[in-house]
């Protein structure tokens, strides 16, 4: 390892970074002979102090964010300062004496670090370089000389605090540059750059304007986990692709400033905290793909919307309270009726059958809401915005509101056939006063129902009724049992029930008579075998 001295910035262990803020001696220290390297990491809690130790300040840092570590022990552990080109020649060497293939045409055998001119000689022919996680604080001013042919550079969680324009000697056509501490944008001109990808950097977005103003013919940007809440009032240029995910948007008034982007083809918004989209005509006017998946929508309302994205046929919009509304299934079904033109929605395709399944699916649940909303007297044109495609939809596979009303009809017409079936307009006789009464009566009265309805007419108390159902030309029948429906006795429309009142007198005397009768009968009987009997002795 070079020399270190305060302000280097280090990777140490190939994972916790810092910057070295005192080497030295520590008073107090047990060891007061020993070189230490005082430190403070970029992630707090790593620490074990403030910048203090024995009762001593050497420099003043959050809690515990600072250590100080023996200078052996550091210069083993950490890489300090180390350029582009020392960690792409460490990079292509580490496997010793290996042949490494720098492109078609061309390999290297190295040995050692006698071999590293040569290799640097080698790799003029490189077009793409990854060197993420190497500890890089800078690249070489030289950078053309060595790579003139890189197009494509991914330096992710690495060291760079700032921009490194040393690329703008290069015509390069991708730089990642995400988890790095750059605090400040470009201040040159990227006139080849087409993607550029910053994602977890210490960047406002107002220095994300600043450095856009550089990349002309910048096509995809990546500016994820910046803790961006608006997106101000900064150039876009000509983007196809923005991903802005992993931020803190909620309003849609914020997005609606990249409508006028008019090459934007693609917008990825997963993880924010939306809770709706609203359309406003003329924007987003060649949008293919939207991914808001992982936010706060839970109203179809925001599906309404989409629907109105004049080119929009990709949506990505799992994990969002919607789904918990009618399941993952039924949702799905319900986005796809909703928006006419969608091809793959959550990654998935939708296939033709698939479309047609669910624009019939939904239609039919929505005719069954509208029916229900009508019967309630409720206002149409509410349930006609809530879902617009009704009518487009009715037209194709028909109004289920038609349907439902004529499936309506028929049962109507159904239960009345019944109803008649099961009623008959009968007359009631008085026997007693001749008055007469016409009434319908359900075929499931019972006789003591019937009864109890003959005391409300004529206060004739039930014990005291007689019932006989009588048609014309037929011998009345007897309605005895008053727990049977009056429909047992085989009544029908225009039959007679006539009331008899009872006289227990009457009754009892004829009971009588009945008696004597029936023993005077028995009597003879007896005679006449009697005398039969006596003629056979005779004979």
């Amino acid at each position: 390892m070079e020399d270190i001295k305060v302000g280097n910035r280090f990777i140490y262990d190939g994972a916790d970074k810092g910057i070295i803020k005192y080497i030295g001696k520590l008073e107090g220290s047990k060891e007061p002979d020993a070189v230490w390297v005082g430190v403070e990491w970029e992630n707090n809690g790593r620490g074990k102090n403030d910048g203090e130790a024995f009762g001593k300040r050497y420099f003043q840092t959050n809690p515990s964010s600072a250590s100080f570590i023996k200078h052996g022990v550091f210069t083993k552990n950490a890489n300090v300062e180390v350029s582009f080109l020392s960690a792409m020649v460490d990079k292509y060497k580490q496997e010793g004496d290996s042949e490494m293939s720098f492109s078609k045409n061309i390999t290297a055998t190295l040995v050692g670090r006698e071999k590293v001119e040569k290799l640097l000689s080698q790799i003029d022919k490189l077009r793409k370089v990854g060197l993420q996680g190497k500890g890089i604080t800078h690249v070489e001013s030289e950078v053309a000389n060595y790579t003139p042919l890189i197009e494509d550079v991914d330096l992710a969680g690495n060291m760079l605090d700032h921009f490194p324009m040393e690329f703008t000697k290069l015509r390069l056509k991708t730089l990642l540059l995400s988890h790095n501490p750059i605090k400040t944008p470009p201040s040159g001109l990227f006139e080849h750059l087409k993607v550029l990808v910053l994602n977890g950097i210490p960047w406002t977005i107002q220095t994300l304007g600043q450095a856009l103003q550089f990349t002309p013919v910048l096509e995809e940007l990546h500016f994820r986990d910046n803790q961006v809440v608006d997106l101000g009032d900064i150039k876009w240029g000509n983007l196809k692709t923005l991903y802005l995910a992993g931020n803190k948007l909620s309003q849609w008034s914020e997005i609606e400033k990249l409508g006028s982007i008019p090459t934007l083809e693609w917008l990825v918004l997963t993880k924010n905290q939306l809770t709706s989209v609203q359309y406003k005509p003329g924007s987003f006017q060649n949008l293919r793909a939207l991914s808001i998946g992982d936010n706060q929508i839970n109203s179809y309302e925001t599906v309404n919307e989409l629907n109105n994205f004049p080119n929009l046929n990709e949506v990505r919009m799992d994990n969002n309270p919607i789904s918990n509304l009618h399941g993952l299934i039924d949702t799905r079904q319900f986005v796809i009726g909703r928006i006419k033109k969608l091809s793959i929605l959550n990654g998935s395709e939708v296939k033709n059958k698939e479309r047609i399944d669910s624009e019939k699916y939904y239609l039919r649940f929505i005719g069954n809401e509208r029916f229900k909303l009508l019967e309630k007297n409720k206002k149409d044109q509410d349930f006609m915005n809530f879902n617009p495609r009704y009518q487009e939809l009715s037209a194709k596979y028909g109004d289920p509101l038609e349907l439902l009303m004529e499936f309506k009809e028929r049962s109507r017409e159904t239960v009345v056939k019944k109803a008649r079936a099961d009623t008959v307009s009968l007359i009631i006789k008085n026997e007693i006063n001749n008055e007469e009464i016409n009434k319908k009566f359900a075929k499931s009265l019972t006789v003591h129902k019937m009864k109890q309805l003959i005391q409300r007419l004529w206060k004739i108390d039930p014990s005291k009724q007689r019932l006989f159902y009588v048609e014309s030309r037929s011998t009345p029948n007897l309605m005895d049992d008053n727990y049977k429906e009056i429909g047992f006795y085989g009544i029908d429309d225009g039959g007679h029930i006539l009331v008899q009142i009872i006289d227990e007198e009457k009754e009892k005397k004829e009971a009588m008579e009945r008696h004597h009768s029936q023993i005077e009968r028995m009597k003879k009987q007896e005679g006449d075998a009697d005398q039969q009997v006596q003629w056979k002795k005779l004979m």
